[in-house]
């Protein structure tokens, strides 16, 4: 077989997978477009953008994911919470920060927290402790400023009401439970 038609091949493989991803995420689109309408929300798309919310740290990453973003009154102590795995328990035993509760030795094991330790420790209040205690694996939550958002990472939930409906509502808890900490409001 001529290396032409090997590389000719090799280019109409890559172009059907790339019309596919895009065909695929149109349609995406179209039942989010549906879907926001159907829950009382109002779908902004690609290139929207929250002013002043900035996700994320140093490195870059493109992550597909969804995610809730709830802003407050008043700026948050910040925190990065996150589930904990056996590359964070190796780093923290290396100077990696992990702000651990004596008294809530389960919440300890579970999450990776990390921020300003004086305001986290605050913040973190038996009673919210407990609240991510008993809050499914998996949830992830980030502040900055006034800002906080909720997230499972890499997940991405299929256009459906009704997981969407759980997320709103399991993600609404996570920011009224932060909320009822302090006076952020």
């Amino acid at each position: 077989m001529s290396p032409i038609w090997i590389i000719g091949g090799f280019l109409a493989l890559i172009l059907a997978v790339f019309l596919i991803a895009k065909y695929r995420e149109k349609k995406r689109t179209e039942a989010l477009t549906q879907l926001s309408v159907e829950i009382g929300f109002a779908f902004v798309g690609a290139g929207g953008e929250t002013p002043h919310l900035r996700i994320g740290g140093r490195s870059r990453h493109d992550y597909r994911q969804t995610v809730a973003a709830f802003k407050f009154l008043a700026a948050l102590p910040q925190f990065d919470l996150r589930p904990e795995n056996f590359l964070h328990k190796i780093g923290s035993a290396f100077g990696y920060q992990d702000i651990d509760f004596d008294s809530n030795p389960e919440f300890s094991k579970r999450y990776l927290l990390r921020g300003d330790e004086e305001q986290v420790r605050r913040l973190f209040t038996p009673s919210l402790l407990m609240f991510f205690e008993q809050l499914e694996k998996g949830w992830s939550v980030e502040t900055s400023g006034p800002w906080l958002i909720a997230y499972r990472l890499e997940k991405q939930l299929k256009p459906q009401a009704d997981l969407f409906r759980e997320f709103i509502e399991r993600t609404s808890s996570i920011a009224a439970a932060v909320k009822s900490q302090g006076g952020w409001a």
